[in-house]
């Protein structure tokens, strides 16, 4: 499996940090030796070793905060080794039919040369840097003689060196080789053993305490290395992965003993605990294809257009995976906080693989969420499995009432009940939020169960007559985290930076080259440069359609001018560009390249010939060659017509290193006020991520650009809507150029952006809003194990994403004791907290507020945060705008800026006329 944002980043650029760390006993080690493995979690540990597969590329996974291990045997070889038939019998020493296989003649130099050449040269040239060396002592269970088993150990010790002399930057780890380590011991960086306190016995199969006695020798052992080697020693202990708890206390106890944990099942095919236990965060949302969805875009898929932004509100990533498809197989509870199926249909065609599939997750105590339909017959064992009784019924119903209903029922709307819905199903063991009768019969159709739970159709959602809008009758974020049993952890949030909404602005390039029919002679890019881009130098993302520059070419005075205009746009400091396609396509899911697709273009050209490279990449060069200045580029596409690309056109835009953005918005004022009306962040497609625009532009206030024009200022209504009582979006202002061709979408405009510069904002530009979305999918939470309590969080990103959001009831911000946290802000019922420039951060909560300065808000990033000692810190900020920000607590506490004591204006806000960014220093005399 391929990191689709390692990938992403890799391609972008955007590691900031690449330096290499040295083992230590603070070091995060995990193992993993399955394939597909979950290559996001693992970024919580430093070193992660794996069995090297083709699929694994170690240059696109490492940074400066994790690395890939190459586990490598050498005193053994796998019997199904794909280059077996390479090994002379001569090498073999023996058989271990524990493990099936080979024991090597590490006294052999043609084993060790063997090793050397074809084993960790092209691992080295593959890009793994450090190394695993295990089975060093398997000669042991050969009968040699005293000198024979010497001859095996000054093999390993000469295979070690040669490693070391040839690659002198390897970092190495050896599992045991306590006989060798007197010679070896600067050459290698941490050791390892297994079994302290739980072990695997592979001739009878099964897990086991270890003694008394092997503890006490291996712990004397291993506290030597320590002592007289100064090495870091790593434990590897053994427990199935439904002993979750038992596995904490293990790892617990394993670092209590001074040593680095790693607890995990008997042949490393899951995510163990370590020093923290990563919080899987993704959740599969099961569907089926069919028909009514086969011509829709994603975004159309009931599964994810219902429950995606209630999931990524709560902190948690939705990934799309139809039942038709192979299903992912393994052990998936290391990776997946739940499951939701999503059947349009009762009965899916699928549902025996379903039905298997189902029961192993449920089995494997992956919580499961059934919505709308089960999806599989009523006569199906899956039933039994649930506790769920059906009482099929033959007769006709033609009046359902509400026998029960939980207060939590009826969230933006009422249930329905609908007699042609009633399937007679009962849970046994379940705590019932509505309870529907027919006659005699009974029907349980929202319940929260030991397993998860599920919300039947149609009382799940209601579907408004008419108006085609949804309300949900539970609460979606709720009802989810009940069923799907999700925990609670700092949420990354991408409204807010640095304690302050965001506001982020960007225009869609139709009609710049439109005249004002009510301005004479003027042009709508022309007024948007005037009146609005000059007036406002908040920083803004703007696009052209390339096919506009080529229709007015016939007009070569009128070309010249806009020529100009753009120019003069791209050459604002506070201006970032973007491409809004060649032609503007409609309709993305249609488009056939080397056809003319007319009927699907906004700017069509019987010559032309459709490319997704002319779209994105040629209209790139177009901009950067004739409009843009020579210090600034392309950096976005703002996707055109339905803005739902697939998955060619947003590979070449991530190869182009290009961000992208639109799509999926929606409308959200009083007479459309639902959660099933606020879009996600965004969509994977293949490996690729689509970021949505966080609110709708112009053309849908609009109703597709229909009078009023002046509804586009219900925005500001959209914006006020998702602020209070929750903070559910950014401010994003979003138009297009034909915002200026009418009198009243202009005055609307207007409207907007003086509304907004009285907010208390951070402006930052729409690509940085995309980084933190894509960072949204890439942040890694852990809790950490090793202490008792549970309010200890690692926090592992690329640093675009520093904000992350805690209910207030459940403690405040222990700045003393955390890492990387600069400050927080009170918002709503949540703590914001901010975060530095930190590769990982460390949060932990207390009871108690800090005495300590910090910052409150600002409208910069934070680019770093470094308490000196006790009474002194340092921040720097960076911004679009003057700085201005807040601390508090500088009761006896000066701030200055090169030198110079900085006065606050007021409740210890100070403000910086003339300075975007800037390094600060709080001293205190306390």
């Amino acid at each position: 499996m391929t990191r689709t944002h390692i990938f992403v980043y890799a391609m972008i650029g955007l590691f900031l940090c690449q330096t290499s760390f040295a083992l230590n006993d603070n070091t995060r080690v995990a193992f993993y030796y399955g394939n597909n493995p979950p290559l996001d979690e693992l970024h919580a540990f430093n070193v992660v070793v794996v069995e090297p597969q083709n699929d694994l590329d170690p240059k696109q996974y490492n940074n400066a905060y994790s690395e890939l291990y190459a586990y490598v045997h050498i005193g053994e070889m796998d019997a199904h080794a794909n280059y077996i038939k390479r090994i002379p019998a001569a090498w073999r020493k023996g058989k271990n039919p524990a493990w099936d296989s080979h024991i090597m003649d590490l006294a052999n130099p043609g084993w060790r040369d063997f090793l050397l050449n074809d084993v960790f040269k092209p691992l080295w040239e593959s890009g793994y840097r450090g190394f695993f060396l295990d089975t060093l002592d398997s000669y042991e269970l050969l009968k040699l003689t005293p000198q024979q088993k010497q001859q095996q150990r000054a093999g390993i010790v000469d295979i070690i060196k040669r490693v070391k002399s040839k690659y002198p930057k390897a970092k190495i780890i050896t599992n045991r080789g306590f006989e060798v380590l007197d010679a070896v011991h600067q050459d290698v960086d941490a050791v390892a053993a297994e079994s302290l306190f739980a072990g695997w016995n592979p001739q009878k199969k099964q897990y086991q305490a270890v003694s008394k006695n092997d503890r006490e020798w291996l712990t004397g052992k291993l506290e030597t290395i320590r002592r007289d080697y100064h090495l870091p020693v790593i434990v590897i202990d053994y427990l199935p992965i439904d002993r979750r708890d038992e596995a904490r206390k293990v790892a617990r106890k394993i670092s209590a003993s001074g040593f680095i944990p790693w607890v995990t099942d008997w042949d490393l095919q899951s995510l163990g605990v370590g020093t923290v236990e990563v919080i899987p965060r993704k959740i599969l949302l099961l569907y089926e294809k069919n028909a009514e969805n086969a011509k829709n875009p994603a975004t159309a898929i009931a599964a994810f257009a219902y429950s995606a932004f209630p999931l990524q509100f709560m902190g948690f990533i939705p990934v799309l995976q139809p039942v038709d498809e192979t299903l992912p197989q393994g052990v998936l509870k290391d990776r997946y906080a739940g499951i939701l199926t999503w059947f349009n249909q009762p009965v899916i065609k699928n549902h025996k693989r379903l039905e298997k599939w189902l029961t192993q997750q449920i089995q494997q105590g992956i919580p499961v969420v059934f919505m709308q339909n089960f999806g599989v017959p009523l006569n199906s064992p899956l039933f039994k499995r649930l506790n769920i009784t059906v009482r099929e019924n033959s007769k006709h119903i033609s009046k359902i009432r509400i026998k029960y209903r939980d207060e939590s029922i009826g969230y933006e709307a009422l249930p329905q009940p609908i007699p042609v819905d009633f399937l007679g199903v009962t849970c046994k063991n379940g705590q019932v939020l509505l309870q529907v009768q027919a006659d005699d019969l009974l029907e349980d159709v929202i319940v929260v169960t030991p397993w998860g739970g599920y919300a039947l159709t149609p009382y799940d959602i209601v579907v408004l007559p008419d108006s085609g809008q949804s309300r949900w009758v539970v609460n979606p974020f709720e009802f989810f985290r009940k069923t799907l049993k999700l925990p609670e952890f700092p949420v990354p949030d991408v409204t807010t930076a640095s304690g302050r909404r965001i506001l982020n602005i960007h225009i869609d390039g139709d009609a710049f080259i439109s005249r004002i029919p009510w301005m004479h002679g003027k042009f709508t890019a022309e007024v948007i440069l005037e009146q609005i881009l000059n007036r406002y130098k908040l920083p803004t993302g703007v696009s052209i359609i390339q096919r506009e520059f080529e229709i007015i070419k016939s007009t070569p005075n009128i070309a010249r001018r806009l020529t100009k205009v753009a120019r003069r746009i791209f050459a604002l400091p506070w201006v970032e560009i973007a491409t809004h396609t060649y032609s503007h396509p409609l309709d993305w899911a249609n488009l056939k390249e080397g056809q003319p697709n007319t009927e699907y273009l906004s700017y069509p050209d019987k010559n032309y010939h459709f490319s997704f490279q002319k779209e994105i990449t040629g209209s790139v060069a177009f901009i950067n060659k004739f409009l843009a200045p020579s210090d600034k580029k392309v950096t976005a596409i703002y996707w055109s017509g339905n803005s739902n690309p697939l998955e060619k056109p947003l590979k070449i835009a991530y190869q182009a290193g290009l961000m992208n953005i639109n799509g999926m918005a929606k409308i959200y004022i009083n007479s459309t006020k639902s959660i099933t009306n606020l879009g996600p962040l965004g969509i994977n497609t293949g490996k690729f991520i689509q970021v949505f625009a966080p609110i709708p532009n112009e053309f849908e206030y609009t109703d597709n650009w229909a009078p009023p024009y002046y509804a586009f200022q219900n925005a500001i209504h959209t914006f006020e809507l998702t602020d209070k009582p929750v903070r559910y979006k950014p401010i994003s202002i979003y138009y297009h150029f034909y915002a200026a061709v009418d009198q009243a979408s202009l005055r609307a405009l207007k409207r907007i952006y003086k509304w907004t510069v009285r907010q208390l904002v951070i402006p930052l530009q729409v690509t940085d809003y995309i980084h933190k979305v894509l960072d949204f999918n890439n942040t890694v939470i852990a809790k950490n194990i090793t202490d008792d309590t549970s309010l200890a969080w690692l926090i592992v990103n690329n640093k675009s994403l520093r904000e992350f959001r805690w209910p207030i009831g459940q403690g405040v911000p222990d700045l003393a004791k955390s890492r990387n946290v600069a400050g927080y802000s009170a918002i709503n019922n949540d703590y914001y907290i901010h975060t530095g420039n930190a590769c990982d951060t460390w949060i932990r909560f207390t009871s108690t507020p800090p005495t300590e300065p910090y910052l409150v808000d600002a409208n910069a990033e934070i680019t770093h945060w470094h308490r000196i000692n006790k009474d002194t810190f340092q921040l720097s900020l960076k911004g679009y705008v003057p700085l201005d920000f807040k601390l508090a607590n500088m009761n006896q506490c000066l701030l200055k800026h090169n030198n110079h004591v900085l006065q606050t204006a007021a409740d210890n806000n100070y403000s910086l006329k003339d300075a975007h960014c800037g390094t600060f220093e709080i001293h205190c005399t306390r």
